[in-house]
């Protein structure tokens, strides 16, 4: 894919997202070294962020991170004794089962979910998918 057509569905993606009603707050675009990045906020949701990153060096596609804070009883239910994150954790998340990328890197009280998205991809194709599942990793209970 042509770095021309990694900016044009980067600010389709962004595009699609104001058309929901996001708030972006924060948008960089680097064209030289096609680098972009955007951080989101659901329209009802302006505590929990969505970060998009698009970059050579984390692939061919669009991240997509959401910071979630966890109780002692969230991270009880999600790690192990020593402190590392269950392994059938992605039994708790099935409506990213399918996502295959999924990525949960523990840290405190605090997880990152994310999802790569290659370029392409159904999701990236399809406004009301991307949507829904970037909804979905913002949403999600435990």
């Amino acid at each position: 894919m042509t770095d021309d057509s990694k900016e044009f569905a980067f600010s389709s993606v962004i595009r699609w997202l104001r058309e929901a009603n996001f708030v972006i707050n924060e948008e960089k675009s680097t064209i030289v070294t096609s680098d972009f990045y955007a951080r989101t906020l659901l329209p009802d949701d302006p505590l929990h962020p969505i970060e998009l990153k698009s970059s050579p060096s984390i692939g061919n596609g669009i991240l997509i991170q959401v910071k979630l804070t966890l109780t002692p009883n969230q991270i009880a239910t999600i790690t192990n004794p020593d402190g590392k994150i269950k392994s059938d954790i992605i039994n708790k998340f099935p409506s990213l089962v399918d996502s295959k990328s999924l990525v949960l890197n523990g840290d405190g009280d605090e997880i990152i979910l994310e999802t790569m998205l290659p370029f392409g991809s159904q999701p990236l194709e399809s406004k009301h998918e991307l949507i829904d599942l970037i909804i979905q990793h913002a949403t999600i209970n435990y």
